[in-house]
């Protein structure tokens, strides 16, 4: 009987999580209104240059951000990387004392 019970408890557990995926979910709706102008356009008017040369002087900073962003990330590494293995040189030198008898 409690072996009965046990295996009807399991099957509802195990019924319960794909019931709840069955729900069906409601979608936002989206906006159909076309966008003014594009936010680099806008900075290109601004400034009195054209688009084109305003992309390439996005690129450029987006390629030095992305550059400072990498070099930072290898200090980073490069210096626990040597903490990490520091800490194992010191644990193998008080492994490795072992003295002798006699």
């Amino acid at each position: 009987m409690k072996a009965m019970i046990a295996s009807f408890a399991a099957l509802a557990l195990m019924s319960a999580p794909a019931a709840a995926q069955t729900t069906k979910t409601t979608t936002t709706k989206s906006s159909t209104k076309p966008m003014a102008k594009k936010p680099m356009a806008k900075e290109a008017k601004a400034e009195g240059e054209s688009a084109a040369t305003e992309a390439k002087e996005h690129k450029a900073m987006a390629h030095k951000h992305a550059r400072h962003h990498a070099r930072q990330h290898a200090r980073h590494h490069a210096r626990h990387h040597a903490r990490h293995h520091a800490m194992h040189r010191v644990a193998a030198k008080k492994t490795m004392t072992v003295k002798k008898p006699g």
